[in-house]
């Protein structure tokens, strides 16, 4: 297992990085969840609001330099190779995703998820719940974390974490995950 199980970084993004990324999204889609690797919209699953960013811009490299560094400043020593995806998501009153990990199963491409960021986008004083929740092995209770805006969590993808229900307001965050070759 690694130690420790998740890392916080402080100011990843500015405030006006954070800002630009929510103002500048076009319409939200409803997210899916993958079954079977099928996506399907299961709104008991998760329900929340989504778009992508492009990875191939400054905000992947920042995502992937990050990784990077992390994973070998911790001693993580995931083989990683790029930034698989990036979403920026909208948690309205209710909105949730149950607790999950992000490892998919074995990909055709001969890549997975290694190391998974979740940025929070506003300020916590701009809603209530919708704590992002870990649950390391140390603590299988969960640790609920309520992130400043532009401060992220990274831990790998296989560390089980959950968005708790959102009771008023709305909560803006970005997820990417770090990719590398298939888990051996």
């Amino acid at each position: 297992m690694v130690d420790p199980e998740y890392y916080i970084i402080e100011k990843f993004l500015s405030t006006d990085a954070c800002k630009i990324l929510v103002e500048q999204m076009p319409e939200y889609e409803t997210a899916s969840v993958l079954d079977f690797k099928t996506p399907i919209k299961d709104t008991t699953q998760r329900n929340t609001q989504l778009n992508f960013l492009d990875v191939d811009t400054m905000f992947g490299m920042m995502y992937i330099y990050a990784a990077r560094q992390i994973n070998t400043d911790l001693s993580w020593n995931f083989n990683i190779t790029n930034v698989e995806s990036i979403q920026i998501l909208k948690y309205t009153k209710g909105g949730f995703y149950i607790p999950h990990i992000d490892v998919l199963p074995t990909s055709v491409r001969g890549k997975q998820r290694k190391i998974s960021f979740s940025v929070a986008l506003n300020s916590p004083d701009e809603y209530e719940g919708g704590e992002f929740r870990v649950y390391p092995l140390s603590n299988p209770e969960g640790i609920d974390l309520k992130l400043p805006c532009g401060d992220a969590v990274i831990f790998p993808s296989f560390l089980c974490h959950e968005a708790r229900p959102v009771t008023d307001g709305v909560r803006y965050s970005s997820t990417a995950w770090i990719e590398g070759p298939n888990w051996q």
